[in-house]
Order: C-alpha cells, then sequence, then structure tokens
C-alpha cells in the first residue's frame, strides 16, 4: 500500500515536471515565433525603402520645378506696376499663370456633413 501512494507520487511528479516543462517550451517557440515575425516585418519594410526614395526622388524633381515656376511668377507679377502696363509683360505673367495652373491637379471633395445624432429616426437627447 505505501509503495503503491509512493509510486503515484513519483508518477505525479513526474508528470507534472513533464507539463511544466512543456508549458515552458511552448511559451518560448512563441516568443520565437514573435520575433520571427517582427524580423519579417522589418525586413519587409526595408524592402519598401528604395522604391519609396525613388518616388520621393521624383517628387522633389517635381516640386523644384513648381517652386521655380511659383518664384518666377512672382517676380513677374512683382515687375507689373499700375502706372506704367506692359501689355507685353502682362501677357508673359498670364502664360506663366497658365503654364503653372495646367500643371497643378487639384483636387476638391465636398463631403457631406454626416451626424448620426441628427439622423431621421434616432433619439434626441
Amino acid at each position: 500500500m505505501v509503495t503503491a501512494i509512493i509510486i503515484g507520487a513519483v508518477i505525479l511528479l513526474a508528470l507534472f515536471i513533464v507539463v511544466i516543462y512543456n508549458g515552458i517550451i511552448t511559451r518560448m517557440n512563441a516568443v520565437e515565433r514573435g520575433w520571427a515575425n517582427v524580423i519579417t516585418l522589418e525586413r519587409q519594410k526595408n524592402k519598401m525603402i528604395p522604391p519609396l526614395e525613388q518616388l520621393v526622388a521624383q517628387f522633389q524633381v517635381h516640386e523644384t520645378g513648381l517652386q521655380t515656376q511659383i518664384a518666377e511668377l512672382r517676380s513677374g507679377i512683382a515687375k507689373l506696376h499700375s502706372d506704367n502696363i506692359d501689355a507685353s509683360q502682362l501677357q508673359q505673367v498670364e502664360s506663366k499663370t497658365k503654364d503653372l495652373m495646367q500643371g497643378l491637379n487639384i483636387a476638391v471633395e465636398a463631403y457631406p456633413d454626416l451626424k448620426a445624432s441628427e439622423a431621421e429616426g434616432s433619439p434626441r437627447i
């Protein structure tokens, strides 16, 4: 009887140790998978940087050209005087303005003012 209790206690202890060990290994594997996911995401971000740099460089060239056009337009407007009207100078300024505006794509969207608290059928507080 006593030997059966001792054998049962040893088996229970061994089972308890195996369960704890498996839990530790499971959590360690979960941590390793988590870090592997982080590293994978960082590598994906790293692959996205060169195309993004190229895109930014293209926009930088566009923005530089746009800034030059705006500066030329401002200097042309500054040269205009209401006392002495020069039609050719005015025509140059207008053509620069037209060229600048054709190069700009502006999208304006009119979003409706949606308010759930003012919808029909909703309770008023």
